[in-house]
């Protein structure tokens, strides 16, 4: 599995307690420097100003590398990361046609700009502000144009499995709107596992995490692919 980094400049690996569940059960799991920051060269974090054309090469060059290697079965591929990492590994699957599935969790998925005027509603996390009403959070969506990076497009042309887990108390994406968005496809033929946590944050795969059943259903979810897809290429 490659894990693809959300918003802001972190550690390549950020959830510890997850990397390790991940190789315990057997997974590999591969992370690197988000350009601009640690080894790597260039800007960091173009992402947080919507722009994502160089976040999502990055993500299929690391599919590349990754295919390089001896120690790994290509056809057993798959990308996961959370937030951000929804607005670039959509299109990442789709540009690379070598991934055998995606997990992602708290993902970002709608038009950038109406993620973005979202989270100025809730005051995003860590805010104390009252939590807005559906009413309230539809027309703020209804009232921003659905501009700027949107992976719809990419999402309609998977033809993968793909687990997508979210927290109803999400302050950063808009979780009801996500899911109808997944429900839409999930009734059109994908393969999409989606998995809500209610009165769960934004943070499902932090340490400690805002649900504790969501890593474990993120990990297992995870492993069951690979095994699936091992399955499949011995059959």
């Amino acid at each position: 599995m490659i894990w693809i980094l959300g918003g802001e400049q972190t550690d390549r690996l950020p959830y510890g307690d997850l990397v390790g569940a991940f190789t315990r059960a057997g997974v590999g799991f591969f992370s690197y420097d988000k350009r601009g920051g640690g080894q790597s060269q260039g800007a960091c974090c173009p992402g947080d100003y919507g722009h994502f054309n160089l976040l999502t090469a990055d993500a299929v060059g690391a599919v590349n590398a990754v295919r390089a290697s001896t120690d790994v079965d290509p056809s057993r591929i798959g990308l996961v990361g959370t937030s951000q990492a929804g607005w670039i590994v959509p299109r990442a699957a789709v540009d690379s046609q070598q991934v055998a599935f995606v997990a992602l969790a708290s993902a970002a998925i709608l038009p950038y700009d109406q993620v973005k005027a979202y989270a100025e509603l809730t005051g995003g996390s860590g805010s104390d502000k009252p939590f807005p009403s559906k009413q309230e959070i539809a027309k703020r969506l209804q009232d921003t144009s659905p501009s700027g990076a949107d992976p719809k497009p990419y999402l309609e042309q998977l033809r993968i499995p793909a687990l997508w887990l979210y927290g109803t108390a999400d302050r950063e994406v808009p979780v009801d709107q996500s899911v109808a968005l997944l429900d839409g496809l999930k009734a059109q033929g994908k393969d999409f596992t989606v998995v809500t946590f209610p009165d769960a944050g934004h943070g499902l795969l932090d340490s400690p995490p805002t649900d504790p059943q969501a890593p474990t259903t993120f990990v297992d979810w995870v492993r069951q692919r690979v095994r699936a897809e091992a399955e499949k290429r011995s059959s």
